[in-house]
């Protein structure tokens, strides 16, 4: 699985590339305002190319059997649809409540696949298995982080944060002691 892993990270690596020139010939540029850390327009959007990675990637995972088909089915279809959101929203505004009630539904989507809360510790449990889609949201984050790094090439915009945001949510529930930990650091985020 771990050619896997280094497998998504550079396409995520590569695809951000293509997404910062995609997003430099449509003029996809963060305009710096006066809450900006940003000096200079920069281009948004470059979170696609993690969100694609980790999805392929999730999807390959599903199809050797190292991941349950339940939980590629509720992270692939939560995700695509925040993402898609995120990516209609990039392009041109989409209203906040509209874009509230898709993520809500995709949360439903993916915690109805999910079937619940599962056991406490799950490497120690020897459920490696839950430690995939975990490992391959990293590898596919780092390969965009490249770009990221100050002073950043390109942002994720709407598509990768809600991406994020919303398969984050779904892997915490993956164990209790990551949901309520990822619970206070969500609510310690300050827009």
């Amino acid at each position: 699985m771990m050619w896997l892993m280094f497998a998504a990270a550079a396409a995520s690596l590569l695809m951000t590339a293509a997404l910062r020139c995609y997003a430099l010939s449509r003029s996809l540029l963060d305009i710096p305002n006066s809450r900006s850390s940003h000096t200079l327009p920069t281009p948004r959007g470059g979170g696609l190319a993690f969100v694609a990675a980790f999805m392929a990637g999730a999807l390959c995972l599903g199809w050797v059997g190292a991941v349950d088909t339940e939980l590629v089915i509720g992270v692939v279809a939560a995700g695509s649809l925040v993402a898609l959101i995120g990516f209609m929203d990039d392009h041109g505004r989409i209203a906040a409540r509209w874009r509230l009630l898709g993520h809500f539904l995709a949360a439903g989507w993916g915690l109805y696949w999910f079937g619940g809360m599962p056991p406490l510790l799950y490497l120690i449990n020897g459920q490696a298995w839950a430690s995939w889609l975990p490992l391959l949201l990293a590898v596919t984050v780092a390969g965009f982080l490249f770009w990221n790094l100050p002073p950043a090439r390109i942002f994720m915009g709407d598509s990768g944060s809600g991406f994020l945001g919303i398969i984050i949510g779904l892997l915490a529930w993956l164990n209790p002691l990551f949901f309520w930990g990822w619970l206070i650091l969500f609510g310690c985020v300050r827009g």
